[in-house]
This record gives structure tokens, sequence and C-alpha cells, in this order.
């Protein structure tokens, strides 16, 4: 946008005598006029108007365009009219254009050549290279692969186990630690399947997220419970319980959060108080399962 403003049909006339070092002057309709700034000629002079109030310019650069200051008599025609220097203030398609990437914006105003600069100083800073149009080492797909792609290793890293047990009996009034013979995986080697194959045994500290589901077989007397221990003791992370159902297997889930050094273990344990033994049953890749995936 030109900096300098224009109208249609931009002329007026002086309404006093405007001598040749005067930079206000009055004319018969500021309205017509451009809004400022503008360049006005009278006579053989052009001028450049900085602030307009009414019928009252001021602010005025006399000679403009290498024009000569002059006196002008009232009633000389003021013509809001284009001009050399004003077509040669207007950016051509065409025109050769040297950015200076120096500063850094302070707003979002300013010239074409400003706002390109500070555009370009904005991109040397992203990129970090010398110049604002050297190409940078690494696009943003790039980064964003980069990004994701470590996302992915970070999660698939994180130790993590899974495993799961057989239909095993569970004797009334006892609290009974569950095996686990099989599992689905194991990134961190935290279970052994014949050896103390009831833990979950930490290989890298921190905090884990721990969950367990099993199945009891149907019986509608006393109560089912199920718990999570730590390193063999009678201490509980977590425990659920609930009163038996009628016709149908009662399934019971349980998970805790808890920070966790190397060596500790987690085990499962249930409770039942049918009366008799009672089955754990197994259903595939639900119960019993028991597992842990390190969380920070």
């Amino acid at each position: 946008m030109s900096r300098l403003k224009a109208a249609n049909n931009a002329q007026t006339a002086l309404a006093a005598l405007m001598d040749a070092s005067a930079t206000t002057c009055t004319v018969v309709n500021g309205d017509i006029l451009p809004a400022v700034p503008f360049r006005a000629s009278i006579d053989n002079e052009i001028i450049e108007v900085g602030a307009k109030a009414g019928n009252d310019l001021s602010n005025i650069l006399r000679g403009q365009e290498g024009t000569p200051a002059a006196a002008h008599q009232s009633g000389s025609l003021v013509e809001g009219e284009m001009t050399a220097g004003m077509y040669g203030e207007l950016l051509s398609p065409d025109e050769s254009l040297t950015v200076s990437q120096a500063t850094a914006p302070t707003g979002n105003t300013g010239t074409i050549l400003s706002i390109l600069g500070y555009l370009a100083n904005r991109i040397k800073a992203i990129t970090g290279k010398t110049n604002w149009y050297d190409a940078p080492s690494k696009t943003l797909e790039d980064v964003n692969a980069h990004v994701a792609k470590n996302a992915i290793d970070a999660h698939a890293a994180m130790p993590s186990c899974r495993v799961y047990g057989v239909q095993q009996s569970i004797a009334t009034a006892t609290w009974t630690v569950l095996a686990f013979a099989s599992e689905h995986y194991d990134t961190d080697t935290m279970h052994d399947t014949s050896t103390n194959n009831s833990r979950l045994t930490v290989t890298t500290a921190g905090k884990y997220h721990i969950s367990g589901h099993v199945g009891f077989e149907a019986n509608a007397t006393g109560i089912r419970a199920i718990a999570i221990k730590t390193n063999g003791t009678s201490d509980f992370l977590a425990v659920q319980n609930a009163n038996a159902v009628s016709g149908a297997p009662h399934y019971l889930s349980i998970s805790a959060d808890y920070n966790l050094s190397a060596g500790d273990y987690v085990e499962l344990v249930v409770y039942q108080t049918s009366g008799g033994a009672l089955n754990i049953v197994r259903l595939a890749n639900y119960t019993p399962e028991f597992g842990m995936t390190k969380v920070g």
C-alpha cells in the first residue's frame, strides 16, 4: 500500500494568500481532498500535506519533487493529483528489493519492505541459519517424523509385562497367590514362567501401573476378593471385593499405580468364602491375567 493517499476529482482552491514559507493554509473545501498524507499541486509547486482539519491544512512540506516553493494567491487551484514522486513510491511487481534480515519485529505494522524484513528475521531465527534464504537442515516434515518416531520408540521401550494362567482351585477363606505360567509379552525380563511364576519383578525402577483380572466359577455363597501385594508381605497395594453373584461366574478387576525399586515384586492374590474350594476360570485374554507397565 502506498504511503501517500489519493482521491478522485480532488480539486479546490486557496481561501487566502499562502506565502513562500508557510506550512499552513486554508482551502475552500477540505473535504474533497484526500486523507493525509497526500501531495497536491498549487500553480507550479508540489506540496505534501501532513495534517488536515476541515478546511485547514498543516504540517505542509514545501517544494516537493524539485519544484520551487513560491507564494500563491487566494483562489489558486489546489489539485490532489498523481505526481511522479507518488508514482515512484508505488511498488512495481518487477521491482528488485533488498530485504534486511537484521531487525526483529516490534509490531505488525510497517512498510512492505520492513514487513518483509521482519519475516526474514523470524525465518532466520526459526531455521538457525546464517541467512533467511539458506535451506534448513531439517524441514517441518522431518521434525514431525522425528517426533513421531521418538514417541513410538519411547513407548515401545517402556518396560511392560502381561502374563496369564490356567484354571486354579482356590480354598475357602484363604488368601491365595495365583500362578502364571505363560506370557503375552515381557519387555524387561520381569517374569519367569517356571520359577516364582506368581511374581512380576521390577528390573527398571520407577512408577508402575499394575493390573489384574480374575473370574470365579458360578457360586452364590459368600464374598469374592482380589488384591495386589508386594514383596511377599501381607501389605496390599489395592483390594477389591464384592458379594457373590448367582447363576454366573463372578469377574473382578483391580489396578494400582505404585513406585517400585529394582528387585521389588508384585503378586496377584484372590479370596473367596463359598464354604468350599472354588475355581478361578480361564478365559483367553481376560482371566486370570496379570500385568504391569512402567509409566514414570
